[in-house]
């Protein structure tokens, strides 16, 4: 049996209804494991319209002022009417439920769809613990930057490899590693004690979830052993946290500091080079060799099918002992251009051992960003 609202009606603006449903969309589930998932819940409250989705890990909210005399639930089809809503003129929107069905009126368009059963959709997680605050900006910085060395596709084998990890101090802090890579970044925030301490949050949706919030002005983040909240603007993300430990202190390992003879290079440069290397080397596994000397780093690659070859030489402002480091070139381009700094710093202590990248503007290492060289087998 759908159960239906019978004489629900509100009236919205096209642009912000749309909007609204389109930002609770994007976090419908791509392959539903349950039907009910697939849809939107609209609640009608005093006035205004609250969007939800939930694929009982993620749950998200959107609130947006209508004109209503009703109060009400109503489940509809998701993704039907986020691709609909966004091609109505700017015109007002009028939505009426009668029966089993919802209709969309704007303008001359008029849509009808179908009820989904209300009673069916699971209850949304409450909101955990607020932890702090973070303005909307840094909180997308960050999270994008440290997101870089995350196992997002699990390719790595190991689950907590797909997790940033979050720690809650004076500061928030944010690490993700794949092993083969790390990233450590530092944002200032406003703490408010008494919430948990860390959390490790699947990287992928913490990623989206923050670029989605930026611009948002200040965001509100919320935790407890369970689940981890944002919220800004009144939209909502709250998630569950993984079970996994992430082992941070061996992380941190990796970011030892500045070294005392860093190789200094224009960020730009380098990375474009790196990206012409790695065009020319025919095994995707092989690495790109620089070397490092006085004033000058050569970044060389060769194709063992077309005997191609490349040695291009990037200005450097190094100062130590010759040295020869193999590198993943997709890597160490990642790590620079997270840096997001017209000049980086590469610390380099030996052949094998990690190479910390930073940059000579960023006094307090807001960011830091590891790579593992590779190996020779000669």
């Amino acid at each position: 049996m759908t159960t239906t609202l019978a004489g629900l009606a509100f009236t919205a603006n096209a642009r912000t209804f749309a909007d609204t449903i389109g930002w609770v969309a994007k976090h419908l589930p791509h392959k539903p494991t349950h039907p009910i998932t697939a849809g939107i819940l609209l609640t009608v409250t005093d006035g205004q319209i609250t969007a939800s989705a939930f694929d009982y890990d993620t749950a998200v909210t959107a609130t947006l002022g209508i004109d209503s005399d009703t109060n009400g639930r109503v489940l509809v089809p998701g993704k039907f009417l986020a691709d609909v809503t966004k091609t109505f003129p700017d015109k007002p929107v009028t939505v009426t439920t009668t029966g089993t069905t919802m209709v969309v009126t704007c303008g001359t368009a008029k849509l009808t769809l179908p009820l989904m059963v209300v009673e069916d959709y699971p209850a949304l997680p409450a909101a955990p613990p607020v932890v702090g605050t973070i303005a909307a900006v840094d909180l997308a910085a960050v999270i994008a930057r440290v997101g870089v060395a995350a196992d997002v596709a699990g390719n790595k084998g190991l689950e907590f490899l797909r997790g940033i990890h979050l720690s809650f101090g004076d500061t928030l802090e944010a690490t993700a590693s794949d092993r083969y890579r790390a990233a450590l970044g530092v944002a200032t925030w406003q703490p408010v004690t008494g919430g948990a301490e860390t959390a490790l949050v699947p990287a992928g949706m913490l990623i989206d979830a923050a670029k989605t919030f930026d611009g948002a002005g200040t965001v509100t983040v919320s935790c407890d052993a369970n689940l981890l909240g944002l919220a800004a603007d009144g939209r909502h993300v709250t998630t569950r946290l993984m079970n996994n430990q992430f082992p941070i202190l061996a992380t941190r390992t990796f970011f030892p500091g500045r070294s005392e003879q860093p190789a200094t290079v224009p960020t730009r440069d380098l990375i474009a080079a790196l990206k012409r290397a790695d065009l020319v080397r025919a095994d995707k596994t092989a690495p790109v060799v620089l070397d490092f000397d006085h004033g000058v780093v050569t970044v060389g690659a060769h194709s063992g099918d077309t005997a191609a070859v490349t040695d291009e030489q990037v200005a450097c402002d190094y100062d130590g002992d010759p040295i020869t480091v193999r590198f993943n070139p997709l890597y160490l381009a990642d790590a620079l251009t997270a840096l997001r700094s017209e000049k980086a710093e590469l610390h380099i202590a030996h052949p094998y051992k990690p190479v910390q990248v930073t940059s000579p503007d960023d006094a307090d290492l807001a960011y830091q960003h590891t790579v593992v060289p590779i190996r020779s087998l000669s």
